[in-house]
């Protein structure tokens, strides 16, 4: 019994020790925690009070028992005229063993004489008075049960006939400490029966939750209806704020997009007519005024662009977490990319060529987003080619992936091409801001589940490979 109460102590303060501890944790593992913390208390204290009723009743049974075979005894010591006789009954002993298979001592007595039984027994109280006692007493190193009875051997004589009776408690300890097991087994399954049913009970109120989850994943993200569903009063106080917190960044969102469409519109139609005042000034002049009013043309449409890809970039911030995809033909998107850029490239002198296939090329993809990557990429090999140089455009199929391959034959991309990919990050050998051309084709692919790579051409020249899967 002591052992299995050890185990049960130390299980209850390991539960209680893993309560404690400070985590990101879990509804249902909490409560699980809680609920297994409780079971191994109600088990501790159904055993402890199942042990000690048990033993105040098997105590009581034993000792009802040894005493009515201490009283048989007893009386089997009768006086007659030659002196006292005593006929031990054995039949009473095998009675005893038969209740509990157990060591058995005796001892009759007539005063302080010992008339049989064992003489060793351990000596108690005989004072005039006591007819009945029981006690535990260690003999023979083990823990016995003692009823001692006494009675006068005749009512006009002063001597007294004790009568005392052992038996050891193994099998009652046994017994006991099977009762014990039984209660706190009991307590365990009953335990168990509730904690599933309260469990499915959770699970159950729990599902509104997993409801309103599901609401926001599948949503667009420019989608704020509020969540409406059927929930407990707890839960809806929790989809009331959430509701105030979409609105509230509804709100912010359409603030800022209209900031962002006024402050766009207003900065670039100045700068445009700042690049084409500097660009008529630049004619007229001449020497070093000439040359500082190109340059200032140059800057001036190098802030146009770098304004249309910040737009760019805040536009396809919604578009790629909506995930938006459909089957689209790749050789006409790319097409259509390289007609937009036809007047850019005929500036720089720039050639802009398509090796197409002869197979048609479908993918699923965001044709919009796809577009504008495509567009980056072949903005930025113009804008490093030297004048009459080619820029090439062509596509490899895999069975897995569709690959973009556009080479120019530029200054490459340096010792740490990858870097490149970062917004605003100086480019190439002149040291040119790389704006977010780069970094807007390598956000596209990754949404697509793909890749950007930026490679330095044997012969010279860059190469940009977007990769895409099919």
């Amino acid at each position: 019994m002591a052992s299995n109460l050890k185990r049960f102590v130390g299980l209850a303060i390991a539960m209680r020790s893993n309560l404690s501890q400070d985590a990101p944790w879990s509804l249902k593992r909490r409560l699980f925690r809680q609920w297994l913390f409780i079971l191994v208390a109600l088990s501790i204290g159904t055993y402890l009070t199942a042990s000690l009723i048990a033993q105040s009743v098997v105590q009581k049974s034993q000792d009802n028992l040894l005493q009515s075979i201490a009283q048989v005894i007893l009386d089997s010591v009768v006086q007659r005229n030659q002196g006292v006789e005593f006929d031990l009954p054995y039949s009473a002993f095998d009675v005893l063993g038969y209740a509990a298979p157990e060591q058995i001592y005796y001892q009759v007595r007539l005063n302080k004489e010992v008339i049989a039984g064992y003489a060793d027994l351990p000596n108690f109280n005989r004072s005039i008075g006591v007819t009945k006692l029981t006690q535990t007493a260690v003999y023979l190193h083990q823990e016995v049960r003692f009823v001692q009875l006494s009675k006068p051997l005749n009512p006009t004589q002063s001597e007294m006939v004790y009568v005392l009776l052992g038996q050891t408690q193994d099998s009652y300890e046994n017994t006991i400490e099977n009762i014990a097991m039984l209660a706190a087994s009991g307590t365990i399954v009953a335990f168990v029966i509730l904690a599933i049913l309260g469990f499915t009970g959770l699970q159950a109120t729990l599902k509104p939750l997993a409801r309103i989850q599901h609401n926001l994943n599948s949503r667009p993200a420019e989608d704020f209806t509020p969540v409406t569903t059927n929930a407990p009063n707890e839960i809806n106080t929790l989809i009331t704020t959430l509701n105030q917190t979409l609105e509230r960044h509804k709100r912010l969102l359409e603030q800022s997009r209209n900031f962002i469409a006024e402050a766009t519109h207003q900065i670039k139609t100045p700068i445009a007519a700042l690049s084409i005042e500097s660009e008529l000034l630049a004619k007229e002049l001449s020497g070093t005024l000439r040359d500082r009013a190109h340059n200032l043309s140059v800057r001036a449409r190098y802030t146009s662009k770098l304004i249309h890809q910040l737009l760019t970039q805040a536009s396809l911030t919604y578009r790629l977490t909506d995930q938006i995809k459909q089957p689209t033909a790749l050789k006409g998107l790319i097409r259509s990319v390289l007609h937009t850029l036809d007047t850019h490239a005929e500036r720089k002198g720039v050639a802009l060529n398509f090796v197409e296939s002869e197979d048609p090329v479908l993918i699923s993809c965001d044709a919009i987003a796809l577009r504008e990557a495509l567009v980056c990429l072949l903005d930025n090999a113009i804008d490093f080619s030297p004048e009459l140089s080619d820029i090439e455009v062509y596509i490899e199929v895999s069975p897995t992936h569709v690959e973009i391959h556009v080479s120019d034959q530029g200054p490459g991309f340096g010792s740490d091409p990858d870097r490149l990919k970062k917004a605003f990050v100086t480019t190439r050998d002149d040291h040119q801001g790389g704006g977010l051309g780069l970094a807007i084709a390598e956000r596209v692919a990754a949404q697509h589940g793909g890749s950007l790579t930026l490679l330095n051409q044997p012969q010279g020249g860059g190469r940009c490979v977007l990769s895409l899967p099919v």
